[in-house]
């Protein structure tokens, strides 16, 4: 996995700045990228007209790349420490942390953590038996330390389309290139099932705008193959 973090916002200009295209020759082979950067949407653009000379969405040499987009503007809990988001972005904590991620987001301190550490949902079904799943993440989705990330990022994806306070707000929900199956978007009862189950455990159901009629099924049970939250 590549792990491209802030560099488009480190970096100015000109020869030292790095472009998406600069990536395409790594394209040869399945390349799966992490881009957590305000200049995320960069990465998204695709090879059209004269853009070709800086994208890499759609100019890949062989495989198509797989790419997780950080939103393009970062949410900020007012009532979270700040101390906690020194080693990365809460994009980056998703996807290496997603449980205290998801504390963090709602301000809930590190004790009231230990609370949920029983709480295992999985959303790998929902990708591992659909026909419309990309050829792309099929591939992704066969190694476990990707298929991980995928979930995970899949639950970010979740959390943050259904918040309220970024509701309806684009610039703060992450992308994926190509797209996934609608199995596994915020729209689906079973993703939003998922963050309704951790929310209710801390109280916090009032926080996120879930769609109607999508209730919690407390008789589904764990799928072998856990998201990992913990």
């Amino acid at each position: 996995m590549s792990l491209i973090n802030d560099l488009l916002r480190k970096l100015v200009s000109g020869i030292n700045c790095i472009y998406p295209s600069d990536l395409v020759p790594f394209t040869r082979r399945p390349l799966f990228l992490v881009i957590d950067s305000d200049s995320s949407e960069a990465f998204e653009a695709s090879c059209s007209g004269f853009n070709c000379e800086q994208a890499i969405n759609g100019a890949e040499k062989g495989e198509t790349a797989a790419m997780l987009l950080s939103p393009s503007t970062s949410y900020c809990s007012t009532t979270s420490d700040s101390s906690h988001h020194q080693s990365g972005s809460l994009f980056t904590i998703f996807l290496t942390a997603p449980l205290q991620a998801f504390c963090l987001l709602l301000g809930i301190s590190g004790s009231d953590v230990e609370m949920v550490r029983t709480v295992n949902p999985s959303l790998s079904s929902g990708l591992a038996y659909t026909e419309t799943l990309d050829p792309v993440w099929a591939q992704i989705f066969g190694d476990p330390f990707l298929r991980r990330i995928l979930l995970r990022f899949v639950f970010c994806l979740t959390v943050f389309t259904l918040y309220a306070p970024t509701f309806n707000k684009k610039e703060f929900v992450p992308k994926c290139l190509p797209g996934l199956p609608v199995s596994v978007l915020p729209t689906n009862a079973k993703c939003q099932n998922l963050v309704r189950q951790i929310a209710d455990i801390f109280g916090a159901s009032s926080s996120f705008i879930f769609s109607e009629g999508h209730e919690l099924d407390e008789n589904r049970h764990g799928d072998t193959d856990s998201m990992s939250l913990s």
